[in-house]
């Protein structure tokens, strides 16, 4: 080539320069380290999506097919086989130092390669394996076996749900008649237990011919209970002269059951009382009327 002149000055500085040019090159392990990390990278980019229709296949789902589950694992496995490939290629360059290599540059190498293979032996050799199509097909079979059992083990409780629902309802509607009969029976039984309570009247005859009545006996107080519990007493009455009206003492008698049920706070006693007390009194009028129709005058 063509020399060049120059004073020891100018060699010195271009020298220098040279010098700064080459240390400004990448090495040739730094570029294949680089290609390694982005293989790594779109490993990890495929594999979620290997994984999810792996799972989707093993678990019996339709979602996925096995040809193309299978396409996406070889995509993987092809990105790993690079990886491994690429730092192979970095540790054969320990070669290329000359019979004496750096030991750093030794140790960086082999750690290149010691990284690529921990990250492989955590990736490829995990990957889970996918079935052959008889096994897919038993797999999905076995699958929908299951939920037809499953929907067939919800409708029977359904099913239960319904008869304990209707069950309950039954209980209920029972218990309210039930209730409802009670207290049909106690407002009768409270009805007889007032036609018991009034008192029993007899009429004393002088032994005159026109038979006159001298006297009204009425039993000694008692005490009565209704159906619902409640207790009354009789109006303490002794015997008495021909002067007292019997359906007057009656209502005496009502009056006085009326004023005790009321301060019980018992309101259905109360009505049938009263009830009562009403019948009496008309009766008691239909015989005014009717004996003032044979001329007699009440006293």
């Amino acid at each position: 080539g063509e020399e060049i002149r120059m004073c020891p000055t100018c060699e010195k500085l271009i020298q220098r320069r040279l010098t700064n040019l080459k240390s400004q090159e990448k090495p040739i392990y730094c570029a294949l380290y680089e290609k390694m990390h982005l293989t790594m990278a779109e490993a990890e980019r495929v594999k979620p999506s290997f994984l999810e229709m792996a799972e989707s296949l093993l678990s019996g789902e339709h979602c996925y097919t096995l040809q193309a589950t299978n396409e996406r694992r070889k995509e993987l496995v092809r990105l790993y086989e690079l990886v491994d490939s690429i730092s192979k290629d970095i540790l054969k360059m320990v070669a290329d130092e000359g019979p004496d290599p750096s030991p750093r540059i030794v140790k960086l190498y082999r750690g290149i390669r010691v990284y690529a293979s921990n990250y492989l032996q955590d990736n490829l050799l995990l990957l889970p394996s996918l079935p052959t199509p008889e096994q897919l097909r038993e797999i999905r079979e076995a699958k929908e076996k299951e939920a037809w059992e499953r929907i067939r083990e919800l409708e029977r409780q359904r099913e239960l749900l319904r008869q304990q629902e209707a069950a309950q309802l039954g209980a209920g509607v029972a218990g309210d008649m039930e209730r409802e009969e009670e207290e049909e029976e106690g407002h009768r039984l409270f009805g007889m237990s007032v036609k018991m309570k009034m008192p029993s009247i007899s009429f004393k005859k002088d032994g005159r011919k026109d038979g006159g009545i001298v006297g009204i006996d009425i039993p000694k107080p008692k005490r009565s209970f209704s159906s619902s519990g409640w207790m009354s007493e009789s109006m303490a009455v002794g015997s008495v002269d021909s002067s007292e009206d019997p359906f007057v003492l009656q209502i005496q008698q009502l009056q006085c059951f009326i004023r005790q049920a009321r301060a019980a706070n018992r309101l259905d006693e109360v009505q049938a009382l009263e009830a009562s007390l009403r019948d009496v009194e008309s009766s008691m009028r239909e015989q005014q009327a009717a004996a003032m129709s044979y001329g007699f005058t009440p006293d």
